[in-house]
């Protein structure tokens, strides 16, 4: 599996986390 996917991956998380706790 590539790099691109799992940066991807983790990104999506953060960026839902951070949004969620923001709220």
């Amino acid at each position: 599996p590539e790099p691109s996917t799992a940066l991807l991956s983790g990104l999506a998380l953060l960026f839902g986390l951070g949004r969620r706790s923001r709220k």
